[in-house]
């Protein structure tokens, strides 16, 4: 099972996919600009997003999604996906295809954890990640995880749970003990 998370930059996408990885059996976590970049033999996304195109990154992140999608090992891949490839109408029409989940918070909290710095314009930020194309990518997620009024740890915490008791509930219940959560207090899994 594959889940993507989308949402701003610096809106916390890695942290949580991260974490929740540490603490769901089977899950597997994975930032696709580093994917991106990786295939490509450089070290960030965007040195591919500016020597390639938008279009060929794109379909760099659609090959990469497909192959991790196609691993038939029962997994719970949750990937994190970056601006670079939710930059056209084709990307709104190719996430129909799969489950993602929304993190959303206001541009004033995220903007202090934006990964390009905080130096970073205010305006241009909110013109970028807060894009009336791109507010309609978060809002056509499956699912809206809000982290606004979180500190870090009460999200990472509260995106287990939500992934537990909302997400993956979607799924036949044979394929969902496969993703049972990891108890914090003593490493046992939960029965579902």
């Amino acid at each position: 099972m594959l889940i993507l998370l989308i949402g701003p930059s610096g809106v916390g996408k890695s942290s949580l996919a991260s974490y929740a990885s540490a603490k769901i059996s089977n899950c597997k976590f994975y930032d696709l600009d580093d994917l991106v970049a990786k295939e490509s033999g450089v070290q960030k996304a965007i040195n591919v997003f500016n020597r390639d195109g938008p279009e060929i990154f794109f379909q760099k992140s659609v090959e990469i999604i497909e192959n991790i999608k196609n691993q038939n090992d029962n997994q719970l891949y949750l990937i994190a996906v970056g601006a670079g490839t939710l930059v056209s109408q084709q990307s709104k029409n190719r996430l129909k295809n799969y489950t993602t989940i929304s993190i959303i918070a206001p541009p004033e909290k995220v903007i202090v954890r934006n990964p390009l710095g905080p130096n970073r314009d205010f305006q241009e930020f909110k013109m970028t990640e807060y894009s009336p194309f791109r507010l309609s990518l978060y809002q056509s997620a499956n699912f809206n995880f809000p982290v606004d009024s979180l500190t870090k740890t009460e999200a990472q915490a509260k995106f287990v749970e939500f992934l537990n008791e909302e997400v993956l509930k979607n799924y036949d219940v044979n394929n969902r003990q496969q993703f049972k959560y990891l108890r914090r207090n003593n490493g046992t899994k939960c029965d579902n």
